[in-house]
């Protein structure tokens, strides 16, 4: 192998065959008896991001000689070894943060493999890249409003009707698209793999009252079913989308059902798709990239802004449980950077003032919530 060639993951298939084995017996699911691997219970992304972290793992051992046939899973690690990945990982310019990730998944990876061995060891390496690591992204500096965001994506789709009118219509369905994809994303901020895996008639139903988003709870990374209304100002924009646009995207491939469609290979836009579409149009729109899970973050933001009171809808509307979560990683609203945010204002109306006692927050919130889903312009 190459001296660069490490950066690429190992995929399962070239793993040595006793960690194939430990690795797929640790993803058995099991039954109503059998509790199943310690991994089957993970998300499959979850999955998928531990075989890609032990696959990277695994391609820098190799590039180093320190992986040979014979190995036995307890001997894939040692605590000197782990240190100088992590050393490796961070001068090819990645993240504390990611490097932090990576031996997470390490040490997520041995603990399904070998539950009898003590992975302790590398969790607190995980911690102590965790209390070193600085944040290398001005989240603050990204942050837009959601009218900001809403209105971006209203002027891509008016531009793309007026493309089309012109009779050059090539690039006016992407445009379409993307602009439809960036309004509804800034008003209802779903995570980017139920975004993304909108199958018409599944996720998006059209009922007596409109168009609605549904998810399962298994569907959901909370665990946790979705349901809200496309908003009344972008059903419009959907209906011109389905029967304008995306019929244009699919051509004469077969129709799944999929609501993203890709403009070039005429099937559905993957994940990553969709995120670098809104990222680029974003970054040619602010200066600066807006990705789909900072929508989230200026959603909370936004109303925050409004009230503190309101912080409570942010939790309904992200779909947390509580206010930890939402407090600890969505609430960017700070002195003056935050004042630019809140003269857009999020609902665009004058809105009521919350009673104060918590319990009257989450009543009031909940109440009002689901009032203007009830009007649909929310």
């Amino acid at each position: 192998m190459d001296g660069k060639s490490w950066h690429t993951p190992l995929p399962i298939t070239a793993w040595h065959k006793a960690a194939q084995a430990a690795w797929h017996s640790a993803c058995e699911p099991g039954d109503f008896l059998d509790p199943g691997g310690p991994a089957s219970m993970l998300r499959q992304a979850s999955r998928a991001m531990a075989e890609i972290g032990f696959g990277l793992w695994l391609s820098w051992l190799n590039q180093q000689g320190l992986l040979s046939p014979g190995m036995a899973i307890t001997e894939y690690l040692d605590k000197a070894h782990v240190e100088d990945f992590a050393r490796a990982l961070r001068q090819d310019g990645n993240s504390g943060i990611t490097v932090a990730i990576r031996v997470g998944e390490l040490a997520l990876t041995m603990m399904a493999m070998d539950m009898a061995g003590d992975w302790n060891w590398l969790h607190k390496i995980e911690k102590r890249i965790r209390r070193h690591a600085v944040p290398v992204r001005d989240k603050l500096g990204r942050l837009k409003s959601v009218q900001e965001l809403f209105n971006l994506g209203i002027g891509m789709m008016n531009k793309a009707d007026s493309i089309a009118a012109e009779r050059a219509p090539s690039t006016a369905p992407i445009l379409f698209r993307d602009g439809f994809a960036i309004s509804l994303l800034a008003l209802r901020p779903l995570r980017i793999a139920n975004f993304s895996s909108i199958i018409i008639g599944q996720h998006l139903l059209e009922e007596d009252d409109g168009w609605h988003l549904k998810f399962t709870a298994h569907e959901t990374k909370g665990k946790r079913p979705i349901e809200v209304p496309v908003p009344f100002s972008l059903e419009g924009a959907l209906h011109r989308y389905l029967s304008v646009y995306r019929p244009v995207l699919l051509g004469a491939a077969k129709d799944m059902g999929h609501l993203w469609i890709s403009g070039h290979h005429q099937v559905a836009l993957t994940e990553s798709g969709m995120q670098q579409a809104i990222v680029r149009r974003t970054r040619f729109a602010f200066g600066r990239s807006v990705n789909p899970h900072l929508f989230r973050d200026c959603a909370a933001t936004s109303l925050a802004l409004l009230d503190p009171e309101y912080i409570w809808l942010a939790a309904i509307l992200l779909g947390h449980s509580n206010m930890t979560t939402t407090e600890t990683h969505y609430i960017q609203a700070h002195t003056r950077e935050a004042a630019d945010i809140i003269t857009s204002g999020l609902l665009g109306e004058s809105v009521p003032r919350l009673p104060r006692s918590s319990m009257a927050q989450k009543l009031a919130a909940t109440r009002y919530l689901t009032e203007r889903q009830g009007r649909r312009n929310f």
